[in-house]
């Protein structure tokens, strides 16, 4: 048997490979998902010796539509719940040789993964995958697309699956650089630094989708027997590491002249998805009302340990606003602190496009502002700061001082504990949830209220059940757990794609059991998302896909459209669907169910390893 040639000798493709998967893992990359093709087999060969060397998690998906979205979840995932945990000694270690003092180095939190890469083939591979980059990009998730292309000279000749891939994502990337298939492997890393930095918005403080398209041309084969893939040693990018380091806890100086007016008792807090339980705590600690949708991860906190039981957070919020009209209680805001990406109902929109003032949180260079009424942006750290330097000062109330304390316990001559108190109740009241007949309300209730208990992750499709949940979700009582369910979910846009795949995602970076709840378009839109990958695995995660099925698209029915005639509403937007999902699960290997209306007996049971499918059937809504 021949003895392995060094990198060095490598063919040309297989160099820029090896400089590549060497600088991703320098950069603190440990998930690849990889798409099969032959223009991308030189990252191939390199990603699987990385992967036998124990560096490097390749994730094999057939589709590159899925792949997109299989990624998203694994980045979405690692923001949320930071880096994996056979990753941590790894990193820990490394981050412990920076230039830091020993107390400091002890206190730092485990430092921030690299971004998810994704390397496909060239042709239409790459347009496959723009859905999930526009949703990275409109969610600042960090995402590393690899692209391969054919050599320069081919383009523009008709050459087999070559077409115009540099900028083939538009606007949507926060960095890309066309790389040429002479180009040196030497410069390799440079290149890598700059797209992981700019992917995880390091400098620019604007995470997002970062595009490498790489030429490669033949050969595109290793010399066998191929080296072994050494391990790199961990690189910290700029202020990815380095400038890491315990915060003070000091209290800040409180502005009079910050955004916010402290003293203005009529203000709620919208909460929109990826808002944070930051929101929470700012509303629970200057006793206002917090309007926190599904996926905001701000919704139903027990806070009764840092500021007492004091959070105000109405259930059905929308009624409070007004469904199909401002109400006379939202007529009474003033104020609105905005944190997150709020998305869901009109009502919100209605109440941001009205009120006297809006102020927006932001930590990214992009902030949403969709009414167009956030006349002040501030980040979410100022305001935390500024709201506790407000309470440590006495300008306002207390947090110790009861919510709901009808006695005279002023704080300043503009707001006592009464008015908050009123305010609150106010809230509470008009927000009082009621499960109607629509068994969907009852549905999302029941399961909301269990993930609660159990703690398992949540994952909502984003058209017609995401917003009964922002109806109903805490509506049950006896929530045990201090914690809400995590929610996600893909309100970057909005679309119903990639559902299922970017589940997958999430189950595979926590390894925890997920429980996926989604209409019938949205689970056909990504069906094939379910079919195994032999070798991958990928798909031994805890998976349970709660099909709610009313042949049709629901969210419609909801809308102004449903006021057009009957078959026109039928035949362009229900788009009713007919579909034997037993057989198709039966298909992908995975366990189907179907129970009886009012079971909720598969709620409680245990989770097992691998896919469930809950089929439910409901009525439509105008049927």
């Amino acid at each position: 048997m021949s003895e392995a040639q060094p990198w060095s000798q490598q063919p040309p493709s297989i160099q820029v490979a090896h400089a590549l998967i060497t600088s991703l893992l320098s950069s603190g990359v440990r998930d690849l998902v990889l798409a099969p093709g032959s223009r991308n087999a030189p990252i191939s060969y390199v990603a699987a010796a990385a992967e036998a060397a124990g560096l490097l998690r390749v994730h094999p998906c057939a589709d590159e539509r899925s792949a997109g979205f299989y990624a998203l979840g694994l980045a979405r995932a690692s923001q949320a719940f930071g880096v994996r945990e056979e990753d941590q000694e790894d990193f820990l270690a490394s981050s412990a040789t920076l230039d830091a003092p020993p107390s400091s180095r002890a206190a730092q939190e485990v430092p921030t993964a690299g971004p998810v890469a994704i390397a496909v083939t060239s042709g239409t591979a790459v347009a496959n995958l723009h859905p999930a980059v526009l949703e990275a990009a409109e969610s600042a998730t960090p995402l590393l697309v690899l692209s391969a292309d054919r050599p320069h000279h081919l383009r523009g000749t008709g050459a087999n699956q070559t077409t115009k891939q540099v900028g083939i994502f538009g606007a949507a990337p926060v960095w890309d650089f066309d790389v040429p298939a002479s180009y040196p492997p030497a410069q390799v890393p440079s290149l890598v630094r700059r797209a992981c930095s700019a992917a995880l918005g390091l400098l620019s403080n604007q995470p997002g989708p970062a595009h490498l398209n790489l030429c490669f041309d033949v050969p595109l084969t290793p010399q066998f027997p191929m080296p072994v893939f050494e391990a790199a040693p961990l690189r910290p990018l700029p202020g990815q590491w380095a400038e890491r380091r315990p915060q003070s806890l000091s209290t800040p100086t409180f502005d009079p002249g910050f955004p916010v007016d402290f003293k203005q008792v009529r203000t709620v807090v919208v909460a929109g998805d990826s808002a944070g339980p930051e929101a929470s705590h700012f509303a629970a600690q200057n006793h206002w009302p917090l309007l926190a949708e599904p996926s905001s991860r701000a919704r139903n906190w027990n806070l009764s340990g840092a500021f007492g039981n004091t959070l105000c957070a109405p259930v059905d919020y929308q009624r409070a606003l007004g469904l199909r009209e401002a109400s006379e209680l939202a007529k009474q805001v003033k104020q609105v602190v905005v944190f997150g990406h709020p998305t869901l109902s009109r009502p919100v929109t209605r109440l941001l496009s009205s009120a006297a003032k809006v102020v927006v949180a932001a930590d990214y260079a992009t902030w949403p502002d969709a009414a167009a009424a956030g006349s002040d942006v501030v980040t979410a750290t100022d305001l935390l700061d500024q709201s506790r330097a407000f309470q440590a000062e006495g300008a306002g109330l207390k947090a110790a001082e009861a919510l709901f304390n009808e006695a005279s316990n002023p704080g300043d001559a503009s707001a006592s504990s009464a008015e908050v108190g009123k305010w609150c109740q106010a809230w509470l009241t008009a927000a009082t949830p009621e499960l109607g007949k629509d068994p969907r309300e009852e549905l999302c209730a029941r399961i909301w209220q269990q993930a609660a208990k159990d703690g398992s992750i949540l994952v909502v499709g984003a058209s017609t059940l995401i917003r009964v949940f922002d109806r109903v979700a805490g509506a049950l009582p006896e929530i045990e757990g201090e914690l809400p369910p995590v929610v996600f979910a893909n309100r970057g846009l909005a679309g119903i794609d990639g559902t299922i795949a970017t589940a997958k995602g999430i189950a595979a970076h926590t390894g925890q059991p997920v429980r996926v709840i989604l209409g019938d378009l949205t689970f056909l839109h990504d069906a094939m998302s379910l079919i195994p990958t032999l070798g991958g695995g990928q798909d031994e995660s805890s998976l349970q896909l709660v099909l709610v099925d009313d042949e049709g698209g629901a969210i419609f029915a909801g809308l102004e459209h449903a006021q057009a005639p009957k078959e026109l509403f039928e035949r362009c937007f229900r788009v009713g669907q007919k579909f034997d999902y037993q057989s198709f699960a039966k298909a992908v290997g995975a366990r189907y169910l179907a129970p009886e209306k009012d079971d909720y007996g598969w709620l409680k049971e245990a989770n097992k390893t691998g896919v469930e499918v809950v089929h439910i059937r409901v009525p439509f809504p105008c049927d």
